[in-house]
C-alpha cells in the first residue's frame, strides 16, 4: 500500500506514497516527531509519475495531462499549498535533471521547449518558475543525450550522438565552451559518476569506464589533462556500476558497488565500514541500499531485499545507532514459505564461465527430483537476470516447480567480450549456454 520513502533533507519529515481504495498513489508528509501525517499531493485523474523534496519546504513531481506524455515538473509545499507549475507550456515534455544541493531555491530539468526533436535545459526557480536556459542542443541530427552539471549548477560536459549509435564527450574548454573528450562506438563506456569536490582540482570526476580493460571499472581521470590519475576499484569477473559520496565529510569516497553473483558492496571509507558492519550484522543475508539519507547524514533510510524478501524499509539514527522499522512492502508473503534462490557458476562447451540462478521449491530441497521450467531473461542485449525476490520463480515453486534462469552470452554485467561473444551466431550460442546449463542443473 506504502512506497517511495523519503526524508525531508532536515530530516523533520517523511514521505512517501500510499494507495487509496481506487488505486490512486497520493503522497503524504509526515511529521517525524508527532508521526501527523498530510496528503501534500493528489494523484486525480493523472499518475504522478515521481516526486522528490527539492528543500524543507517544498516537494517536485511530474505529471501529463490525459496520458499526452508531455511531462509537466509541479512544486508544492508539504502541506499540499502553493501549487507551481514550474514548465506550463503546452504539447512540451519536461524531464527532472539535477537536484541542486548547494541552491535550495533552484532545480534544473529538461525540456523540448524550443524543438520537439531535441531536450535543453533549463535553471528553475521552485516558487516563481522563473526559467533560466543553460545551454542549446541546436544540431537535431546529432543531439545532445545527457547533460553533467557540478553541484552548483554549472555545465561541465555533455554527451553528443553522432551518426545515430557513437557517442561523443564534450568537456569545457576553459574559454566558456566545449572541446571533444572521448569518441566512443556503441560498446565502449566513459561516464561521469560523480566530480571530485575532495580536492583542488576543479577538473577531477570519478568515471565508469572500459576503455582500456574488457570490464567496466572506476577510476578517478582528470578532464582537462585527458588523463589517467588513478584506478578506484575493478573487478576481475564483473562490470562495477556505482560509487557514493558522503557530502557531510568533504564528499569522501563511502564505497563502490557491482552486482556479482549478488549485489555486492564494497566499503571504502572508514565510517562506511563501520556503517556496512552494522548493517549486515543486523539484517544477515540480506541485500542493503541507502535509499536517501538526510543532509547532515544522521539519518538513513535503508532498503532491504533477498531472495525470500521483496522489500522492506528501515530508518537508521547514525547518533543513536538504532533501526527502526518503516514499511514492507508485502507484508502479506512469508519469508519462511518462499523458496531459495541459489546463485550458479558452471563452465559453458568452450571452457567460459557462465552465470545463473535456480529456484528449488521444497520438494527439491529434500532430495525429490521436479520439474523444471527455464526462464530466459529479455532483452536479450545487456539485460541479465539477478539474485532477489522474483514473482515468477516463487509462484513456480509454490506449484512443485524449479525455475532455472541462465546469464547467457550477450546478458549484461560481465565485459564487453562476453556481449560480444554471441555476434553473427546469437540463435546458436545463447541457447547452446542455456542447454548446457540444464544439463548441468538435471545432472
Amino acid at each position: 500500500k506504502a512506497s517511495t520513502f523519503r526524508f525531508s533533507p532536515d530530516g523533520k519529515y517523511m514521505s512517501y506514497r500510499e494507495k487509496d481504495e481506487n488505486g490512486k498513489r497520493h503522497i503524504y508528509v509526515k511529521e517525524v516527531a508527532t508521526g501527523e501525517a498530510t496528503r501534500a499531493i493528489e494523484e486525480k485523474e493523472e499518475l504522478v509519475r515521481g516526486y522528490g523534496w527539492i528543500n524543507n519546504n517544498r516537494l517536485v513531481y511530474s505529471m501529463d495531462k490525459g496520458g499526452d506524455e508531455n511531462y509537466h515538473i509541479y512544486a508544492v509545499d508539504l502541506d499540499g499549498g502553493n501549487l507551481k507549475d514550474l514548465t506550463p507550456f503546452d504539447g512540451v515534455q519536461a524531464q527532472f535533471s539535477d537536484l541542486l544541493k548547494e541552491d535550495k531555491e533552484h532545480i534544473i530539468v529538461l525540456m523540448n521547449k524550443n524543438n520537439k526533436q531535441v531536450f535543453e535545459p533549463f535553471k528553475v526557480n521552485v516558487t516563481t518558475g522563473a526559467l533560466e536556459q543553460l545551454y542549446s542542443n541546436d544540431d537535431p541530427a546529432n543531439p545532445i543525450a545527457g547533460y553533467n552539471f557540478d553541484k552548483d549548477g554549472k555545465l561541465k560536459a555533455f554527451t553528443k550522438i553522432r551518426d545515430g549509435v557513437e557517442q561523443d564527450i564534450y568537456y569545457e574548454d576553459g574559454n566558456g565552451g566545449f572541446k571533444v573528450l572521448k569518441q566512443l562506438n556503441w560498446k565502449d563506456a566513459f561516464g561521469i559518476l560523480n566530480f571530485n569536490y575532495a580536492t583542488d582540482n576543479p577538473h577531477a570526476a570519478y568515471i565508469v569506464s572500459n576503455l582500456n580493460s574488457d570490464k567496466s571499472k572506476i577510476i578517478l581521470y582528470d578532464l582537462k589533462a585527458d588523463k589517467l590519475i588513478k584506478e578506484i576499484f575493478a573487478n576481475e569477473d564483473f562490470d562495477v556500476s556505482d560509487m557514493g559520496l558522503s557530502r557531510k565529510r568533504g564528499y569522501e569516497l563511502d564505497y563502490v558497488s557491482y552486482e556479482g553473483a549478488k549485489g555486492v558492496v564494497v566499503p571504502i571509507s572508514d565510517s562506511f565500514k563501520r556503517l556496512h558492519q552494522r548493517i549486515t550484522s543486523e539484517f544477515p543475508g540480506k541485500q542493503y541500499s541507502i535509499a536517501d539519507a538526510t543532509d547532515d547524514e544522521n539519518n538513513l533510510l535503508v532498503f532491504l531485499q533477498s531472495d525470500k524478501l521483496y522489500g522492506a524499509y528501515y530508518s537508521y539514527d547514525v547518533q543513536k545507532d538504532t533501526f527502526a522499522h518503516l514499511y514492507n512492502l508485502m507484508p502479506q508473503i512469508k519469508e519462511g514459505a518462499m523458496a531459495e534462490m541459489r546463485p550458479i557458476t558452471f563452465k559453458c562447451r568452450d571452457g567460459l564461465t557462465l552465470h545463473g540462478y535456480i529456484t528449488l521449491p521444497k520438494a527439491a530441497q529434500a532430495g525429490e527430483k521436479v520439474p523444471v521450467i527455464v526462464n530466459p531473461h529479455g532483452g536479450p542485449q545487456g539485460i541479465r537476470d539477478s539474485w532477489g525476490f522474483n514473482p515468477e520463480a516463487q509462484l513456480f515453486a509454490s506449484r512443485g516447480y524449479a525455475t532455472l534462469q541462465v546469464n547467457f552470452r550477450i546478458s549484461g554485467g560481465y565485459g564487453k567480450k562476453f556481449l560480444e561473444s554471441v555476434f553473427y551466431n546469437f540463435g546458436r550460442i545463447a541457447l547452446d549456454d542455456v542447454d548446457v546449463v540444464l544439463q548441468y542443473v538435471f545432472y
